[in-house]
């Protein structure tokens, strides 16, 4: 067994399912030999310094997040779908079929008469997605039932639900169940994500980012390859006009002072237009090798993902009714506010509004209430910063209590607990 820095030991989460086969390679071929048990999740290594487990790709945002494990592979869309906070380190684009990342598509029955998102103003859409399909259609403006699937999401119509957002890589599950694609709603690829209390040990983010940079070069490599020649010397200049390299291409002396050999790494979809312009120059015996690594200089600066930010950038605030509407008698001219949570639907707090607690909810889109025992206005997170950043603004049937749908930005009690409930 090797051991790389024996001291400490990073606990690794791999998605088990549709990328497990991919992902398992991909860790081989960066020189982490896994081997899994028949019916067991914890993959056994020969590097000491890693354990690694499998765990379900919806839930690994969500235990880096917490420090359940400090690095993961998991896709974008997962991370956004459960609004978890986590460090990027780098992007892996590969998938169970192509190299271009997962699509989520929203499909209705392709003989029905939803054409368009508009169409589905008022009906049921079934997903795994809830979250991502919640949020574009927010934006599209288009209020809709949202049903959460546990899977075989495509059969769902039209029995079930109007329309469906599942994922799609080449369309052949949506004509096998006859359903059209209306919209694309997200686009996705794999990450390599890890957590903040990860990072801030100095040899946890070595041994991390010796990791990140080996799966980086493996993924490189397989967008570039090599290209060698034999040229006349007096060839070389017009040779290097075409030749695109990484760097400067390697030309090295042959026995005969006349010839030169050429070297060059080039991206792999350049080789077919390049190959007639090389011999068209005087390039002879040309190979072309695929690479197994190519290590980049350095990785990407690791960024921050919010998911719950991602999803509802730049939403302003949508309020079903207007004040005038509200029926402030019942309650000394204040109602009760429930927050829920729009990633979940969890209730975080109760509070009271007025009219200027609406109106400047409204205006700066931070749930405002007011204070009971001050008599005057404040801001969820004015003092903690930990904001409720309002979504929808919706009123019971009675008119005497609101319901604003908001995205939290930390825990909301006082005590520190996400909820003021428990």
């Amino acid at each position: 067994m090797r051991t790389y820095m024996s001291a400490i030991t990073v606990k690794v989460a791999l998605p088990a399912g549709s990328l497990q086969e991919s992902t398992l390679r991909l860790m081989s071929e960066a020189g982490v030999e896994c081997t899994l048990g028949s019916r067991s999740y914890k993959v056994a290594t020969d590097d000491s310094t890693l354990d690694v487990r499998l765990l379900r790709a919806q839930e690994i945002a969500t235990c880096v997040e917490k420090g359940v494990a400090d690095v993961g592979i998991t896709g974008y869309d997962w991370i956004c779908e459960t609004g978890s906070r986590v460090t990027e380190l780098a992007e892996l684009t590969f998938s169970k079929r192509t190299n271009g990342g997962t699509r989520w598509v929203l499909a209705a029955p392709e003989d029905g008469p939803f054409a368009s998102v508009a169409d589905l103003e008022g009906k049921t859409i079934s997903t795994e997605a809830v979250n991502l399909t919640r949020a574009f259609l927010f934006k599209q403006g288009v209020r809709a039932k949202v049903d959460f699937s546990w899977g075989a999401t495509e059969s769902k119509c039209p029995d079930i639900a109007d329309a469906v957002v599942d994922v799609s890589e080449t369309g052949s599950s949506l004509r096998a169940n006859k359903l059209r694609e209306i919209a694309e709603i997200f686009r996705s690829t794999p990450r390599l994500i890890a957590s903040a209390g990860a990072l801030q040990s100095c040899e946890k983010r070595e041994r991390i980012d010796a990791l990140a940079l080996a799966l980086r070069s493996i993924l490189d490599a397989r967008e570039k390859m090599l290209v060698g020649m034999n040229l006349p010397r007096s060839a070389l200049d017009a040779v290097l006009e075409v030749l695109p390299a990484l760097a400067a291409p390697d030309v090295i002396n042959t026995a005969d002072s006349n010839w030169v050999k050429v070297e060059a790494v080039i991206e792999r979809r350049q080789y077919q237009r390049l190959l007639p312009q090389l011999q068209q120059r005087g390039a002879r015996g040309i190979i072309a090798e695929t690479l197994s690594r190519v290590v980049p200089e350095r990785l990407p600066d690791a960024r921050l993902i919010d998911g719950n930010e991602v999803l509802w950038a730049d939403i302003k605030v949508r309020c079903a009714f207007s004040p005038d509407t509200v029926d402030f008698s019942k309650c000394g001219g204040l109602v009760p506010c429930i927050a829920q949570s729009v990633m979940g639907g969890g209730v975080r707090m109760v509070g009271f509004m007025n009219r200027d607690a609406i109106s400047k909810t409204l205006a700066t889109g931070q749930l405002t209430f007011l204070s009971r025992s001050s008599g005057r206005l404040w801001t969820k997170g004015e003092t903690s910063g930990n904001f409720l950043r309002v979504v929808d603004l919706l009123l019971d049937c009675d008119r005497d209590t609101i319901l604003a749908k908001v995205i939290p930005s930390g825990p909301t009690c006082h005590t520190g607990s996400e909820t003021c409930f428990g």
